[in-house]
């Protein structure tokens, strides 16, 4: 699922979104092949849906066993 919609918001002041938030990380977890194509797609949609209303373009990066960490730049 996507962890900022369903634990930042409540759970942590330290990582919720807010109207002060300006680089936010969405996390989409799958474990089978079919859990990963629908993380893929629902991950586009949310980068679309964000270039479309907010006017950013995101960057998406995928972890795996064999590509475990990613260098976030500011």
């Amino acid at each position: 699922g996507a962890v900022c919609r369903c634990f930042n918001w409540r759970e942590n002041q330290r990582t919720e979104l807010t109207e002060d938030t300006t680089n936010p990380i969405i996390d989409i977890e799958s474990i089978t092949k079919e859990q990963a194509e629908r993380a893929e797609i629902a991950i586009r949609e949310i980068q679309r849906l964000c270039k479309d209303y907010f006017g950013v373009e995101g960057e998406l990066q995928t972890l795996t066993a064999d590509h475990p960490e990613i260098v976030i730049a500011k």
